[in-house]
């Protein structure tokens, strides 16, 4: 009986990983992936940039990637969007002035995320 329960959490798990779809943004055509956001009133509006962690033990889209976007999304200076890639290990946010990308990465480790680090 005990094993039964265990193949069908497996198979749970391989079912529920394997449909979750990649959620980006759309993008304009026009406009580089790192241009800065602008708007009407960019004099009332603080600058944007964007960076990226490598997060090597980020596994499941399922379980690891909610809770480094929560953790990211957390943190003081964080503007707009977090994006998290479990295939390649990383997310990117976009952050404005006052952000620590130091103290985001010491997030991720109490979080639970050993070897985080800023990607270069």
């Amino acid at each position: 009986m005990a094993r039964l329960w265990i193949a069908m959490l497996a198979m749970a798990l391989l079912v529920g990983c394997g449909e979750e779809k990649k959620k980006d943004a759309p993008k304009p055509a026009d406009q580089p992936k790192d241009a800065p956001k602008t708007s009407m009133n960019d004099a009332a509006m603080p600058t944007v940039t964007t960076v990226s962690f490598n997060v090597p033990t980020m596994e499941c889209p399922l379980g690891c990637a909610p809770k480094v976007e929560s953790t990211l999304a957390g943190q003081p200076g964080f503007v707009k969007k977090v994006e998290v890639n479990v295939e390649t290990k990383t997310a990117t946010i976009e952050v404005a002035e006052g952000f620590s990308a130091e103290a985001a990465v010491a997030a991720l480790t109490e979080a639970g995320f050993d070897g985080s680090t800023v990607k270069n």
